[in-house]
């Protein structure tokens, strides 16, 4: 017997494309307007404010620019909140792994022209992102396949209060994905404008080499690798990072380096940095990436607004948690119609208004079989 899942009434669950600490991210279909969506549900928790409610006003935020995403909707539900959004394209994880673990300095160049471009708009809102990593960064599809999407604003905050004024600087705990955190997110310093800038470093750097010295550090725990990552990162130079590497790349790092907590980046000045490199190197910025020529025979298995995730052993755990949370459902939507159809059995008049006010109250999920 087959079933479908729908949520609010309005969507078709469809398949699993990424996970994390938080949540889950569906593809699923507009039921309405059969457009395709990404879903992205979080198990609701009376104990911890809603991640998801927050996220939906970061894009709220920054709708209508260029590589931000529009929110279809969020809806708060008894069991589950869920974000409808765009379904996009691969992620740049994804897209690197494909390409063989590196990218050729033109392609580089482009994503960093275009990354520039985007965390200087999220900056203006007054946000800082603070997770800048590979998986974030996602490729439109159709006429916007060569835009690079941010998507993910879990760990963003404002830096700029109520009143207009940068909030002071502070000790905070780790925030941000340890391969690519700052040096200041390492010691525990609040984040700033510069910090998301010399993360992006890292991520160039790391397109570049294919790695980063730090990469492949081993440790008990989660805690004492990212400890090791922050040594590592405190003890390399700039100039030993950027080895090999064109004189701009350690011209980038000694500038945002340079900037104070409050100080508000040049971003001109960088993206001119690169576009002089760019066009010294003889390169046409004409969209063209180094998976384009691969594309006709590039089929990612899950394509995700969060990330592409390649199968893991961790994928059948996964399946097995999402087939129980199924199961669930099912069981729940059985008590439903339990409950409905005692209704309909009664004529108690307090039943009958019980029930009217049961439909009203509808649950974030039902399921069709």
């Amino acid at each position: 017997m087959s079933f479908e899942i729908r949520l609010a009434n309005r969507y078709r669950l469809e398949k699993e494309i990424g996970s994390g600490g938080f949540g889950v991210v569906y593809e699923g279909t507009n039921i309405e307007t059969k457009k395709k969506v990404a879903i992205k549900i979080e198990e609701r928790d009376v104990k911890k404010p809603p991640k998801l409610e927050k996220e939906f006003e970061l894009y709220e935020k920054l709708k209508g620019e260029e590589g931000f995403i529009e929110v279809e909707t969020y809806v708060v539900g008894d069991f589950y909140n869920m974000l409808v959004m765009d379904l996009l394209g691969a992620s740049l994880g994804s897209l690197f792994n494909f390409a063989g673990k590196k990218f050729s300095l033109k392609t580089t160049l482009m994503i960093a022209d275009q990354l520039l471009a985007r965390l200087e708009f999220i900056h203006s809102k007054g946000i800082v992102y603070r997770d800048v990593k590979p998986n974030n960064f996602v490729m439109g599809t159709g006429n916007k396949e060569n835009i690079i999407y941010v998507v993910d604003y879990g760990l963003a905050k404002m830096f700029i209060d109520e009143n207009k004024k940068h909030v002071p600087f502070e000790q905070q705990n780790f925030a941000g994905t340890a391969h690519y955190a700052s040096l200041n997110a390492h010691l525990k310093r609040a984040q700033s404008r510069r910090d998301d800038l010399e993360s992006l470093g890292y991520l160039l750097v790391y397109f570049l080499e294919g790695q980063l010295p730090w990469h492949g550090l081993k440790a008990s725990s989660k805690r004492d690798r990212r400890k090791m990552i922050g040594i590592s990162k405190l003890k390399t130079s700039i100039r030993e990072l950027c080895k090999g590497l064109n004189f701009e790349f350690v011209t980038y790092f000694e500038y945002v380096r340079s900037l104070e907590y409050a100080d508000k980046p040049d971003y001109a000045y960088l993206r001119k940095l690169f576009r002089h490199l760019f066009e010294s190197k003889g390169y046409e910025y004409d969209g063209k990436f180094d998976w384009t020529l691969k594309k006709e025979t590039y089929y990612p298995s899950y394509i995700s607004p969060k990330l592409v995730i390649i199968p893991t052993k961790k994928k059948k755990s996964r399946q097995i948690e999402r087939n129980k949370q199924i199961q669930m459902m099912r069981q729940l939507k059985n008590e439903r119609d339990k409950q409905n159809s005692d209704f309909e059995d009664s004529d108690d008049s307090e039943n009958k208004k019980k029930k009217k006010k049961k439909k009203k109250d509808k649950s974030l999920y039902d399921i069709s079989n």
